[in-house]
């Protein structure tokens, strides 16, 4: 996600590697890192914060390609990945937006 915000001009955030949904480490993470963002619509540059229940399970960010809005995403085996962001909204049960 830094290297993608670094792109855009925007500061970096926390470093999140090697943060796991074991153990509740990436909801514990991303709520802590949510307490100096302030909730947004989807926008270039916005973190997104995945939920199963209401345990954030997943996080990606905000970028346009084309003038369209896509999530990058970074998972075990297929390491990047940009998903629309209505296709990528669609695989959870809740999403937010941060900036």
């Amino acid at each position: 996600m830094n290297e993608i915000r670094s792109d855009l001009g925007l500061p970096e955030w926390p470093d999140f590697a090697g943060v796991t949904k074991d153990g509740g480490g990436l909801d514990r993470e991303a709520r802590r890192m949510m307490l100096t963002l302030e909730r947004c619509e989807p926008c270039e540059g916005a973190g997104v914060a995945c939920y199963s229940g209401s345990t954030v399970t997943h996080v990606g960010i905000v970028v346009s390609i084309d003038g369209l809005l896509h999530v990058a995403e970074c998972n075990p085996g297929t390491n990047v990945t940009f998903l629309p962001l209505p296709r990528f909204k669609r695989r959870f049960v809740k999403v937010e937006f941060w900036q």
